[in-house]
Formats: structure tokens, C-alpha cells, sequence
């Protein structure tokens, strides 16, 4: 056999063995993604069993009358914060809100049945509110609908005067919402709601401008459908810089350059482009960040564990900044923070260095 036959040969077979291992790697990468769906079901099953269980043992509880005693303390009101407490965007939406209930849209015809203004004016008043937050503002997480609606009209925090009206225009089919969870390294969800075409036509019909929302955005830009836990990370860390009184922008353009951060964070002349991590960046990741920020770098790890990992590479690159990780800014020890217990006070990073 000559030597050019033995060199094709070989040819052949390196190229055969590298189409193999790339489909090995393609089929690696599809399992991973079945065990987290699967992952992700199990745990949406397990919520589900533990939550019709809890209502079967409240409705086994003999009903009490939660009349108040004579000379009982009165349970102290819960302060409500000002819209001057609040980032920009929750702040200029309050702003916007306040101006809207002075001038109330009438329900169009063609949407009177899903809005039912005859109802109640107070709910219908809500709905409105609600859908002028999602198109305007581009918010798709309910807890900052809650944030924005309850300062405007003045309501304590995660109550059913604004759960329900937001549970209504899902059942209306204006709003599509839907809880996205991740389960590793700890378990966490977030509801999280987008316009239907509906509801996107019956905004335009009152004249507003829709904004793409920020789960669609996602989506769109980052593998959101598909990455459903690192969605899960961008837009719970975008909630709770907010609920900080950090202004904040997901996936934000940066002008000469091809980078794609995932957050950008101002507030009081502070500004961070950040990376949100849920594994381990790369030694390039960092340094690509740390020229985006004056030569330091911004993290949110998934807990802490990760945090003290991330950080540690970004020391031994010889790069300071700052570094936060969301469990503990969603948890208090194992415990969710109380949402009420969360305002612009309230620290963002957990470390600077």
C-alpha cells in the first residue's frame, strides 16, 4: 500500500473520529438539558403536592374569628415607601401610573368582556395599572409589578388588591405568565408574566407604546427558552438590584464593542457591568468584564459557595470589584427574605475587594 493510500487512511479516520466526538458532545448537551427539564418537573410537582396539601390541612382547621380583643395591641401599619425610595424605572412608572388614574382609558368594546369594567372600578382601575407596567415598562416579574403598584396607589406590599387583578388578566388571556425555576445549586422559582396578542393590541388601542419585556428579551438575545435557569438568575438578579433602588438594564448594548454583559447597575454615580454566573467564567470572560469596567469586575454568583469560587479566580487574575450571589439575596439563613424586609437600604454586593 503506497504511502499516499496510508496517509488518506488516516486522514479519514481523524476526520471520522472528530465527527464522532461532535456528536457525542451534541448528544451530551441534549441529555443535560432532558435531566434539568426533568429536574425542573419534579420540582414543580413536588410544589404542587406540598401547596394542595397545605390547603387540604387549612381547610381541616376549625374557622376562627379574627375578631380583635379589647385592649389588644394594634399590629403596627407597614411603612410604604415613596416613589422618591425607588430606582428610576419603578420611579418614572409610579410617576406615569399617577397621571394615568387621572385620566382612566374606558374599555374598549371589543375587550369589555376580559377587562369587565362593570365589575368593580377599584379592580378595574388595577387591571389597567398592571398591563400599563408590563407595556410600558417592560417588567415581567410579578413581585416588581407588586413594588410598583402598591406604591402607587398607596397599598401595603403583596396583597391580594394586586394579585388579583394580575391573576384575572391571566385568566382573561391579556397576560401569559408562567413560574420559571432553577434547581441547581438550590432550588428557586420566579413568576414571571409577558402580554398575550391580545393584550398587546389592547394596549396599542389606548395609544401606548409596547416595549419588549425583559423574559421575551431573554429569550430573543440568550437562549432564554432553553437556559431556563440561568433566566431564572438574570431576571431575579434584575428584581432584587431594583427592590435595592440599583437602576438596572439585562443584556444592555455596550457602543464599540461585541460584548453582551448581562446586567448593567448605576446608582449614586456607582456603575457596574455585571456578569451572572451560575457555573465558572472563563479567565477571557473576566478580562473582557474588567475592560468594560475600568479594570474591575462585577459578579452575582448562584450562592455562595460560587461566589468565594469566582472570586478567588478574579484575585488570581489580579482583578478586584465587587461580587454579590443570589441566594443570599433571595434567603435570610434558609428562610425567603420577606419581600416587605427588602427596600433601597438594603445591600446589593456582599463583598468588594
Amino acid at each position: 500500500m503506497s504511502t499516499n493510500n496510508l496517509s488518506n487512511i488516516f486522514t479519514l479516520t481523524g476526520f471520522s473520529l472528530e465527527r464522532r466526538i461532535e456528536q457525542l458532545e451534541a448528544e451530551l448537551t441534549a441529555l443535560r438539558g432532558r435531566l434539568e427539564r426533568a429536574q425542573i418537573e419534579l420540582a414543580q410537582e413536588r410544589n404542587a403536592k406540598e401547596e394542595l396539601q397545605k390547603r387540604l390541612d387549612e381547610a381541616k382547621k376549625p374557622k376562627e374569628k379574627k375578631a380583635q380583643k379589647k385592649g389588644e395591641a394594634r399590629r403596627p401599619a407597614e411603612r410604604i415607601l415613596t416613589p422618591a425610595e425607588l430606582c428610576q424605572l419603578h420611579r418614572r412608572l409610579v410617576e406615569q401610573l399617577t397621571g394615568l388614574v387621572t385620566a382612566m382609558p374606558a374599555a374598549p368594546q371589543r375587550f369589555k368582556a376580559q377587562l369587565k369594567p362593570e365589575e368593580s372600578s377599584i379592580r378595574y382601575r388595577r387591571k389597567v395599572l398592571v398591563l400599563y407596567v408590563v407595556a410600558a415598562g417592560g417588567v415581567s416579574s410579578r413581585m416588581e409589578i407588586d413594588r410598583v403598584i402598591s406604591v402607587a396607589e398607596q397599598l401595603s406590599e403583596r396583597t391580594n388588591s394586586v394579585r388579583r387583578p394580575v391573576e384575572e388578566l391571566v385568566q382573561s388571556g391579556l397576560l401569559e405568565t408562567e413560574t420559571i425555576r432553577m434547581v441547581s445549586p438550590f432550588e428557586t422559582g420566579l413568576a414571571v408574566v409577558r402580554l398575550s396578542e391580545d393584550g398587546k393590541a389592547l394596549c396599542r388601542t389606548w395609544g401606548w407604546q409596547v416595549v419588549e419585556g425583559e423574559w421575551e428579551r431573554i429569550v430573543r438575545l440568550h437562549q432564554g427558552a432553553e437556559q431556563e435557569a440561568h433566566t431564572v438568575m438574570l431576571l431575579a438578579f434584575a428584581l432584587h438590584a431594583r427592590l435595592r433602588g440599583w437602576d438596572t438594564v439585562l443584556l444592555p448594548q455596550v457602543d464599540g464593542t461585541n460584548a453582551v454583559p448581562d446586567a448593567l447597575v448605576e446608582r449614586d454615580g456607582e456603575r457596574w457591568y455585571v456578569e451572572v454566573e451560575r457555573g465558572s467564567g472563563s479567565r477571557r470572560k473576566w478580562k473582557n468584564l474588567a475592560g468594560l469596567n475600568g479594570g474591575k469586575v462585577a459578579l452575582c454568583a448562584a450562592d455562595e459557595e460560587g461566589r468565594a469560587r469566582l472570586v478567588r479566580d478574579c484575585k488570581a487574575e489580579r482583578l478586584g470589584g465587587v461580587a454579590a450571589d443570589l441566594r443570599t439575596l433571595i434567603f435570610d439563613g434558609d428562610s425567603p427574605r420577606k419581600m416587605l424586609d427588602i427596600d433601597p437600604q438594603a445591600a446589593l454586593w456582599m463583598e468588594r475587594w
